[in-house]
């Protein structure tokens, strides 16, 4: 039994030393001609299982990625695959906005 409250004791203090090290991406991604959210874009997180969906004003919220330096991933139907490569995720909140804009990257339409 002595045993049995030691290896829990250690269990818990384990966990209350790592609980928190874990951060949350959360962003905005819209369409760069017409500037609406994008419904459904799919959001994943490149060498992990880690990924999510817009919501109908174009936000997602990925929760529970360990601290480190992520390739994006940013794929609906009717738009060209976006890779954002070196967004860095802390422990805390990280904020990664796809807006249009001219000068960068950004989904765009797929041509026929």
């Amino acid at each position: 039994m002595k045993y049995v409250k030691y290896i829990l004791t250690v269990f818990l203090v384990q966990f209350i030393l790592t609980a928190g090290i874990t951060g949350k991406l959360t962003g905005v991604i819209k369409d760069s001609e017409s500037g609406e959210p994008l419904i459904g874009c799919n959001i994943i997180l490149e060498g992990t299982f880690l990924g999510t969906a817009s919501n109908d004003k174009g936000e997602y919220i990925i929760l529970n990625i360990p601290p480190n330096s992520y390739s994006i991933r940013f794929e609906m139907i009717g738009y060209k695959r976006l890779i954002s490569e070196g967004v860095i995720v802390s422990s805390e909140s990280t904020v990664f906005n796809r807006l249009y804009d001219e000068g960068k990257k950004k989904i765009e339409k797929k041509s026929n």
